[in-house]
């Protein structure tokens, strides 16, 4: 793995730190699994987000946009 793709990941997972305390709070996290050369973080979802009928939706109006909010060259944010 090339440094910019591990400096890429490492910051999209301290942003996600940010995140986290509301998911943990309910049993659940997040994971930042890849970051593809198209720039498109996948994410795993695990414990209770892996099945919140939810998670869907914060994946798009929580982590996505904050994401991309904070790392403008990330086009997309993907739940594998």
């Amino acid at each position: 793995m090339d440094v910019s793709k591990k400096e890429q990941l490492d910051k999209v997972d301290k942003l996600l730190d940010k995140l986290r305390p509301h998911m943990l709070a309910d049993n659940g996290n997040i994971k930042v699994v890849d970051i593809k050369d198209d720039s498109v973080v996948l994410v795993k979802w695990m414990g209770a987000c892996s099945t919140c009928t939810r998670a869907e939706l914060t994946l798009k109006y929580s982590v996505k946009e904050f994401v991309k909010e904070n790392m403008p060259e990330i086009i997309d944010v993907v739940a594998i």
